[in-house]
């Protein structure tokens, strides 16, 4: 798998957010809620308004795009890891695994220092995958209100721990 980095809001980008958005309603979302989620209709308490970096990293595959994840760089130095999405036939193939691996040594090259992960409770088997690849339990938590339910919060497990240790997990 090569690395690419892709032009926010560009045609591969949106193809991209089509894509996670049929996973989305695959996982029992509503449309509405989908559609917030990836077009960013929400406010979650890890994300800040501002960022110092943001990046969306796609995974190709003979040029093909198999997958993606965001790279966030908050204005407080901390690298975040959103939006991890491989393409469901493409799954099983260690791309989630390169996926991250790219995201967090990109962060690393950027002298970041502390890495943040978020997984919603209700996407089941979220919280152990990230468990699985940063081989540490969750240490923190979090919530998400959807603009199209502001009174629902969708709480989250979380995972903080520094750049270097993240990087040792996925050796």
């Amino acid at each position: 798998m090569r690395p690419h980095t892709l032009v926010v809001g560009g045609a591969e980008f949106k193809a991209l957010i089509a894509a996670q958005t049929v996973d989305l309603l695959a996982r029992w979302y509503a449309a509405d809620e989908a559609d917030g989620m990836n077009l960013g209709r929400f406010k979650a308490s890890w994300m800040p308004a501002a960022w110092r970096k943001r990046q969306a990293i796609a995974g190709l595959i003979n040029g093909k795009i198999v997958g993606w994840i965001h790279l966030l760089v908050r204005q407080d130095g901390v690298a975040l890891l959103e939006s991890l999405f491989v393409h469901p036939d493409k799954r099983g193939g260690g791309y989630v695994r390169q996926l991250v691996r790219e995201a967090i040594n990109r962060a690393f090259r950027d002298t970041v220092q502390t890495l943040e992960v978020y997984a919603l409770d209700r996407d089941e088997g979220n919280d152990q995958l990230w468990e699985h690849i940063l081989k540490t339990p969750p240490n923190t938590s979090g919530e998400v209100v959807l603009s199209s339910s502001p009174g629902s919060p969708l709480k989250a497990k979380g995972w903080r721990l520094p750049v270097p240790e993240a990087r040792r997990a996925l050796r």
